[in-house]
């Protein structure tokens, strides 16, 4: 089978879970975003290199109005997740890393503290990974965390993703330690078999 055309691919704005919406940030959405990201700072600095030192407003507006760009570019598809019942940010979900000669991408997410615990994250994974096998028709999709951050792994797995190994001292982390990468993938023919309810 050919790779895909980027060009030729559509993604919606807003896709629809269970309990989220999933909204591609719109220029102007940088002050609720920041709101959450100073709010989550302790628990996101550790992981997230934006959060080192904490972004102004000014910065994040920049990162949504990026990612909007990126979004009609097709270079890559983030979104906010938003709680269908009381309208709050809840976090962050996109896809990144791109091989179209695969076609491969990754995903990756973080979710705003007072909103852990709840599963958002595995479900807007799921969105996105049924987003990134039936419109962008890849052949393989990626998650990748630093090895102590149990919680990424955990939607990781949740999401149904196989472990595929840790590339040990591979990079570093926001605070400049040596870490080690956890590696998980889904496959196609593994996603197709999920969705005729025949697991992994």
């Amino acid at each position: 089978m050919p790779a895909p055309d980027p060009a030729g691919i559509s993604v919606p704005f807003e896709i629809e879970t269970e309990r989220l919406f999933l909204r591609c940030p719109r220029p102007g959405d940088g002050l609720e975003m920041n709101a959450a990201i100073r709010e989550s700072i302790t628990e996101l600095r550790p992981w997230m290199p934006f959060a080192t030192p904490v972004p102004t407003v000014e910065e994040t507006e920049r990162f949504v109005t990026e990612t909007f760009r990126a979004f009609e570019d097709k270079r890559g598809f983030g979104f906010r997740m938003v709680e269908k019942q009381t309208g709050a940010f809840a976090g962050n979900i996109g896809t990144h890393g791109f091989n179209w000669s695969v076609p491969a991408c990754e995903i990756g997410y973080w979710v705003r503290s007072c909103c852990t615990g709840r599963g958002y994250a595995s479900e807007a994974t799921r969105a996105l990974t049924v987003m990134a096998f039936d419109l962008l028709r890849m052949e393989r999709v990626g998650i990748r965390c630093d090895s102590r951050n149990v919680a990424s792994r955990r939607v990781a797995e949740k999401a149904g993703y196989r472990f595929e190994g840790t590339l040990r001292c591979d990079s570093r982390a926001p605070d400049g330690s040596l870490r080690d990468t956890l590696v998980f993938s889904m496959i196609r023919r593994e996603y197709e078999n999920i969705r005729r309810g025949r697991g992994v």
